[in-house]
């Protein structure tokens, strides 16, 4: 038969006072405080000596409700324990800090024991902690700010390189080809509007490097870019999308008026001097240009008919005599 052993109250007690986590609070009979451990001094994060004074002076109670069933009746009358309290109380941490705690109080006959169980952030803390969140999050929404205009300034700044040519600052054959194909697309949904297409190419420019050079070519390219740019809409576009040979999205003329544009631009060529500063000279160039409308009206009407007439009256412009407008609907040619 085992033998039951017997733990004194008090032993059990003052190990649990010594090395609990829990905050414990010893008073006298007159609620003064006797003693504090570790933990509570802990969770106080003070160094006051509480030693000798009211607990009410450092704790307003709230509630309090007295526990009517619990295990120190009956066979634990022994230990004087009177009556067991859940408590509610205000804790003044001093300069107007207040926070709330809750825990239970065990009544003996000639003194009390006090275990708070949680620990409330006052409402003052509260603000405080809010009010520097606040600000951290107006620091990280200003920082995430700049970094989303950085990033889409990058963006741009990629989708710029992905669509333009590198050399002319003009768009090029990828962008063009999309342009085409969200007009296309348009025009087909809404059936209604126009689209023009000029096609250009710099006569001669292969003599042009042979005699002065790849960087003198370069800057006639860039001469010829720099004109076409300054003489069109700024809703249409124009791309360089091989070679010397560029292309111009015309929005909304009729072929007539395409045309009419297609010769400005080769006047404003003839007439042009690029000035090459290498040579101390300039350099006169001419081009051709090849010119037709989109046909909404035709079912068989596609991207690569559109572009295919287009390229067929460049060649015609450049087989003629070349430095002239050439417009496919004033002659028959074959597309099969």
């Amino acid at each position: 038969m085992v033998k039951e052993k017997n733990y004194d109250f008090n032993e059990i007690y003052e190990f649990i006072f010594q090395y609990s986590s829990i905050s414990i609070i010893e008073l006298d009979k007159d609620r003064n405080i006797v003693c504090v451990n570790k933990a509570f001094t802990k969770l106080a994060n003070s160094q006051e000596n509480y030693i000798n004074k009211p607990f009410t002076q450092y704790f307003e109670i709230e509630s309090k409700v007295e526990l009517n069933d619990f295990s120190y009746r009956g066979e634990n009358k022994k230990n004087d324990v009177e009556s067991i309290y859940m408590i509610s109380v205000k804790y003044n941490k001093g300069n107007g800090r207040v926070s709330k705690i809750k825990g239970k109080v065990i009544k003996f006959k000639d003194k009390s024991i006090v275990f708070l169980e949680d620990l409330f952030i006052s409402e003052e803390e509260i603000i405080s902690k809010m009010s520097e969140m606040n600000i951290e999050m107006m620091g990280l929404t200003r920082e995430l700010a700049k970094k989303n205009i950085e990033l889409k300034k990058a963006n741009n700044e990629i989708s710029k390189l992905v669509n333009t040519d590198y050399l002319t600052g003009l768009s090029n054959r990828r962008e063009f080809y999309k342009r085409l194909e969200e007009n296309i697309s348009l025009i087909e949904r809404t059936e209604c509007g126009n689209i023009g297409l000029i096609m250009a190419d710099i006569d001669f420019f292969k003599k042009v490097n042979d005699s002065y050079g790849h960087d003198i070519g370069d800057q006639v390219l860039i001469a010829f870019s720099n004109m076409l740019k300054s003489n069109i809409r700024k809703e249409d576009l124009v791309a360089r999308i091989g070679g010397e040979e560029f292309c111009i999205l015309v929005a909304s003329l009729e072929i007539s008026k395409v045309a009419v544009l297609a010769e400005k631009l080769r006047k404003k060529c003839e007439e042009m001097w690029v000035e090459i500063d290498k040579l101390k000279e300039s350099i006169n160039i001419t081009a051709s240009f090849g010119v037709t409308v989109y046909k909404n009206d035709d079912m068989k009407e596609n991207k690569d008919k559109f572009l295919k007439r287009a390229d067929l009256a460049l060649y015609k412009a450049k087989n003629s005599g070349r430095n002239k407008v050439v417009v496919f609907e004033e002659y028959e040619i074959d597309m099969n």
